[in-house]
């Protein structure tokens, strides 16, 4: 049975790692805390695991969801309050009909517009837990967090600076939106580490510095991943939300590629059955799952797909993602 990082973490604040394996840990002037070692075998020992607990976690970009309120620190498109209706009405109808235990969704304004969301129209979803911080985008458009289970922190990295990752980008970057980082809690001894992007979109004005900007924060997305990874490569972690870019390319390269690799859940589907996209007329992917394989190894067969149903078509211009894990 694997141990969740999740566990681990309980005993950082007093233990070493090699405690948490079972080996002596001496403090500072040499000696063996007494009891060490057999209070952490004890507690070990007395912690029941249970059953799997089945988590189904999807993405959706909702496209503009704008409320009538004009926000003078943004560039924010102004809704009616018929048309802002009318949007809450439709994406209750998606949501409704994706049904998932946890949905990342981006370009929503405001957490009192997903608040008015959850209690106007996904009341009977059950979602007692929902997260939005305010990023970085031009607009107001921000990414977030719908979940059944609880939340147990949240860490915002729209303040992160760093730098590009091109031969030619000598420029120092930001996210576009943010880079949200989520802990939920399905059950006590099992957790998901969720890492939610909206990264930089293509400008055909300034196609080059779009390219840069988002290879520099897919970059830097890994490296918050990693933050986890490294320490602990059975995680339970996934990257996912709106990446503005194809499966082929070096975006998702850079996030995907490292030890441990982060797997890409859809890549097996053809075009037809994965694509989230349709650019003048063609099917493309820019919306993603990508886990850790300690998450892949929970994953129930067959469960990766994109939603193609007309009800996310009438309120957006993506599909939605999901997939279901045995949590064990």
């Amino acid at each position: 049975m694997r141990l969740n990082i999740h566990i681990l973490w309980v005993f950082m604040v007093a233990l070493s790692l090699g405690a948490c394996r079972g080996e002596d840990t001496v403090s500072p002037d040499g000696s063996i805390p007494p009891d060490r070692g057999p209070a952490v075998d004890r507690f070990v020992t007395d912690l029941t695991i249970g059953p799997p607990v089945k988590v189904v976690v999807a993405t959706f970009n909702v496209r503009n969801f704008f409320d009538s309120q004009d926000d003078p620190d943004t560039f924010d498109d102004v809704e009616s309050a018929s048309a802002v209706s009318a949007k809450v009405r439709a994406l209750g109808t998606a949501l409704r009909a994706l049904d998932a235990d946890i949905v990342a969704l981006q370009e929503i304004e405001t957490l009192a517009l997903l608040e008015r969301l959850n209690g106007e129209e996904l009341g009977s979803l059950g979602y007692t837990e929902m997260r939005l911080l305010e990023g970085n985008d031009l607009r107001g458009i921000d990414v977030a967090l719908l979940s059944r289970h609880p939340i147990i922190s949240t860490t915002s990295h729209a303040r992160d600076i760093f730098d590009g990752v091109d031969v030619q980008d000598t420029d120092r970057h930001g996210f576009s939106r943010d880079c949200l980082e989520v802990v939920v809690e399905p059950s006590p001894a099992r957790r998901l580490v969720l890492l939610i992007n909206h990264l930089r979109a293509a400008d055909y004005s300034d196609p080059q510095d779009a390219l840069f900007a988002r290879h520099a924060q897919a970059a830097r997305v890994r490296q918050i991943a990693d933050s986890t990874l490294t320490w602990e490569p059975n995680a339970n972690l996934a990257v996912l939300g709106d990446l503005n870019d194809v499966p082929e390319s070096r975006t998702l390269s850079l996030l995907t590629l490292g030890d441990p690799p982060l797997k890409d859940l859809h890549d097996s589907l053809s075009m037809s059955q994965r694509y989230t996209y349709i650019y003048k007329g063609d099917q493309t992917v820019l919306d993603y799952i990508l886990a850790s394989p300690g998450l892949v190894a929970d994953l129930e067969a067959g469960s990766a797909r994109t939603n193609h149903s007309s009800v996310f078509s009438t309120t957006s211009d993506h599909f939605p993602v999901l997939a279901t894990f045995m949590l064990r």
